[in-house]
């Protein structure tokens, strides 16, 4: 009996993480809502502290990308169903060229 008690209450705790729930999640995930939960943002700390502490350019450059595209989409596009315009993607092209252009510098340009 116990053990039927103990593959029971495995389903149940299997349960959120089969393919028809998985893809369900995924296909109403916005980036908002993914950057705030701790499975993705403890992983991109971890990274952090780990681009810290060993001095890693690509670790440092590749995490200031994700987190300035994440803060660019989050704040400068209009949310999903309004219309894009220009004023509202011109501020979206402004930050991705000054992300590219740090991005050149701390490659090609800075010797340490």
């Amino acid at each position: 009996m116990d053990k039927e008690r103990l593959i029971m209450k495995t389903g149940q705790a299997l349960h959120p993480f089969e393919t028809q729930n998985v893809l369900t999640f995924l296909k109403e995930l916005n980036m908002k809502s993914l950057t705030n939960h701790p499975e993705v943002t403890f992983p991109l700390v971890l990274a952090l502290l780990y681009a810290l502490w060993r001095w890693t350019r690509i670790v440092l450059l590749t995490l200031f990308t994700l987190l300035s595209l994440t803060m660019l989409i989050r704040y400068t596009l209009p949310p999903s169903g309004a219309e894009l315009t220009i004023s509202s993607t011109l501020p979206f092209i402004l930050g991705c060229m000054g992300i590219a252009s740090v991005l050149l510098y701390f490659s090609f340009l800075r010797t340490d």
